[in-house]
């Protein structure tokens, strides 16, 4: 599976509810009551064969 997207939906600060949404439309909820957190890619690197174009 590889994870596509991270959302926090806060409630009563600091606490709320982190929602993991993974390829194959599968996703993990999780209900904390705060988070520190650090985010690091592991895997390797390749060139992109397309960029989007914003304005």
């Amino acid at each position: 599976m590889n994870l596509l997207a991270v959302e926090f939906a806060e409630q009563e600060a600091p606490s709320g509810t982190i929602t993991l949404f993974f390829s194959g439309d599968a996703a993990v909820q999780l209900d904390v009551e705060c988070i520190e957190m650090a985010m690091r890619d592991l895997g390797p690197e390749w060139a992109a064969k397309k960029r989007p174009q914003h304005d």
